[in-house]
């Protein structure tokens, strides 16, 4: 019982972020979906893990840059850690409804590997607005 629940957590590990796995354990972990399905519960775990991560750079930033820039610094540890995993859905999602009129056409879009210009400045407004919400709760002496 153990051992499975230890494969569906390094299945979220494994799906969220770029954290190598030994070989011997990557051929243990799945991405079929009944694994993700039942790796589920630790994806908030794993997001845990990839907020901490950015919050302890920003943090160990703050002794030598600004606020702002320990923010951003944190912000480029996660995407680095996640590869980028979320804007990269975004950035598809907003491409796809932007560019496409037809079911069919959102749905190849979807399903391109190309980030078109809708996905572009999704993905650059979502990156401003979320650095600028952070300095604004750092200066506002909350997190930071």
């Amino acid at each position: 019982m153990m051992a499975n629940e230890l494969r569906f957590f390094l299945t979220a590990v494994g799906y969220f972020t770029r954290v190598p796995l030994p070989a011997r354990l990557a051929s243990w972990v799945g991405f079929e979906p009944h694994f993700l399905n039942a790796a589920s519960r630790y994806f908030p775990l794993v997001g845990l893990i990839v907020g901490a991560f950015g919050a302890l750079v920003a943090w160990g930033a703050l002794s030598f840059w600004s606020p702002s820039v320990a923010i951003v610094l944190g912000m480029a540890a996660t995407l680095l850690f996640t590869g980028a995993f979320h804007e990269d859905g975004l950035a598809d999602c907003v491409d796809a409804f932007g560019g496409g009129y037809r079911r069919e056409d959102v749905l190849r879009i979807m399903h391109d590997s190309r980030v078109g210009a809708f996905g572009a400045i999704a993905i650059v407004v979502a990156l401003l607005l979320k650095w600028q919400l952070l300095v604004s709760v750092a200066e506002s002496g909350g997190a930071m």
